[in-house]
């Protein structure tokens, strides 16, 4: 089963951290402290690599601007779950339950201050201008965000809500019903310093796959529906939310059937043909549009479209250029590293905790 997700995202709200929800009601959590470049995410590999050996159950959380890097891992161990998050800026962490369920793991005893304090003014100007990136990519994100208000102001009164209501509480009537909701939140899409990316581990999960059509936005009005009968039937699921904008859902998983529910532009895909193991649906949103009324916001709709998909590109290239800086933060930090000690930190806790 794949388990790869995002914990944050860069959106029209600025960085939208769902830290709290992701790693908060865990029985053991590992906060990880330190610089750009001294270890976090090959601590987390690490970790997650001496559990998948030892047949322990490892979900993986990429980091939101650059997913080459891990923000965090759970790992289940026999039942018990631990997780180890890194826990400085911007998602930054701090521990609760001091020691008996949240401990620090400081990798800033592994640095040589001095050589850091040489790089002082470096690193100072350095972090400036990657801010400065970031600033402006969110600044691109909120017109993002405009632009979608916009569309869906024109898409809410043209879509026959009664007609969609009835399809999303047939799709949910065949799914197991429980005595409670249970929401896990797992991302699987980031706007990041790679661009726009997406994991498909919700559509690689699911043995019942159900496709929704966007057009214009108004996609989302279904997977709210969706989401609404779910939680009406007391239905355990996981939910992932549109990076850009936040209050609007991609996909959602239900995990004792194995359905999925995943909004794509897109009509054709990887799972598009039924297997021996997946069966895959379309859910055709014109269907629930009201097309004469629908025809006459076309032209604005398109335009709003556009615009946003210009404004998007921005926000990617800032982005981009901020990456260039990160990475040259990163070395000077692995520069005063003493990456020996890191090893030694890793191998103790795999011994002691693992």
């Amino acid at each position: 089963m794949k388990k790869i997700y995002f914990a944050a995202s860069n959106s029209c709200m600025g960085f939208k951290n769902y830290y709290e929800d992701c790693f908060s009601k865990l029985d053991k959590l590992y906060i990880i402290k330190g610089g750009p470049g001294t270890g976090k995410s090959g601590f987390m590999r690490s970790a997650a690599r001496v559990s998948e050996e030892k047949g322990y159950d490892v979900e993986y959380f990429y980091c939101s601007s650059d997913p080459s890097s891990l923000d965090g891992v759970i790992i289940d161990k026999n039942g018990k779950k631990l997780g180890i998050i890194d826990g400085t800026a911007p998602h930054a962490y701090e521990p609760r339950e001091t020691g008996y369920k949240d401990n620090i793991i400081n990798l800033g005893q592994c640095w040589q201050d001095g050589l850091l304090e040489m790089k002082k003014d470096e690193i100072i100007k350095l972090n400036y201008a990657k801010s400065a990136c970031y600033t402006y990519a969110y600044d691109y994100l909120r017109s993002c965000g405009n632009l979608r208000a916009v569309s869906d102001a024109l898409c809410r009164e043209n879509i026959d809500y009664d007609k969609m209501s009835a399809a999303a509480c047939r799709l949910v009537r065949g799914l197991p019903a429980g005595d409670k909701t249970e929401t896990k939140i797992r991302l699987i899409d980031s706007v990041s310093m790679l661009g726009r990316v997406r994991f498909d581990t919700y559509e690689f999960n699911a043995s019942h796959l159900y496709i929704v059509g966007d057009m214009y936005g108004a996609g989302n009005f279904m997977m709210e529906e969706l989401a609404g009968e779910i939680r009406r039937r007391g239905i355990e699921f996981w939910i992932s939310y549109d990076p850009v904008c936040p209050d609007k859902i991609n996909a959602l998983y239900e995990p004792v059937s194995g359905s999925a529910f995943v909004l794509t532009d897109k009509r054709m895909n990887t799972y598009e043909k039924n297997d021996s193991e997946k069966t895959v649906k379309y859910i055709n949103i014109k269907r629930f549009v009201k097309g004469a009324e629908f025809s006459e916001n076309k032209s604005e709709l398109k335009y709003a479209g556009d615009i946003y998909k210009t404004s998007l590109h921005g926000a990617i290239a800032m982005l981009y250029r901020a990456k260039k800086y990160h990475f040259l933060i990163e070395e000077i930090y692995k520069g005063a590293m003493n990456f020996s000690l890191v090893d030694e930190m890793i191998c103790d806790f795999c011994n002691s905790v693992l």
